[in-house]
């Protein structure tokens, strides 16, 4: 048996850093968590009236993304991806809207230098949100883990099975896909910056360490462009 796991969305630069390339992220994405035999026989597929239990399956992401050159292109029932201006005194190089939201912001200087052409940082940002937030698993405390809650490194790349049972599960029981992808703005409708903590306290990107000057600038250049 197969699972396929789709998540629809698009990717949107507001870094300004012109080295910014979805492509490669891209691709990662969608072979990083593929091609999974899990034990999914406590996961219910169906409802609490009528439950459908499998035994195993090989499990398949397909991340269907493309990239927003306008704000116009996005719509709330995408999932985002946003490289985003972070200030030098940053507490984070990624954050998610809430745990299972859709909305996520990355650090958009980890595309350029080293730390991206040798390690894929950042890549390996995102897709620790993706799989620790978007997809609601948590943190682990295994430093070689991608989902370790220490602050990803070079060794942070680990997917175990259980990881990718936890992610599906969350999936089939609707803890994801939570919250806006928008929200009004100074020029219309924007990707949503508030962000929601696991106790459930309300704060803006801007205390993730999100540069919010900078990014209401490359907002602009968006709304403008046709």
């Amino acid at each position: 048996m197969g699972i396929n796991v789709t998540v629809t969305g698009k990717f949107l630069n507001l870094s300004g850093n012109s080295d910014v390339n979805f492509e490669k992220m891209h691709k990662s994405l969608n072979n990083m968590f593929d091609g999974t035999n899990i034990d999914i026989s406590k996961i219910n597929f169906g409802t609490e009236e009528q439950p459908l239990f499998f035994e195993n399956a090989n499990v398949n992401f397909n991340f269907d993304f493309s990239v927003a050159e306008t704000l116009g292109d996005i719509s709330e029932s995408d999932h985002l991806i946003i490289a985003a201006p972070f200030a030098k005194n940053k507490i984070a190089t990624g954050v998610t809207s809430q745990e299972g939201g859709k909305v996520v912001y990355v650090d958009g200087g980890l595309f350029s230098g080293v730390s991206n052409n040798i390690f894929s940082r950042a890549t390996q940002v995102t897709a620790h949100e993706v799989l620790s937030h978007s997809f609601n698993i948590g943190h682990s405390k295994n430093p070689f883990k991608l989902a370790y809650g220490g602050g990803a490194d070079a060794i942070s790349w680990y997917v175990s099975k259980s990881d990718i049972s936890n992610a599906v599960s969350n999936a089939a029981s609707g803890k994801v896909n939570k919250g806006r992808v928008l929200q009004s703005g100074i020029y219309g409708k924007i990707p949503n910056q508030t962000i929601i903590g696991t106790d459930g306290t309300k704060y803006h990107i801007s205390k993730a360490g999100v540069n919010i000057s900078k990014l209401n600038v490359n907002l602009a250049k968006k709304h403008r462009r046709k």
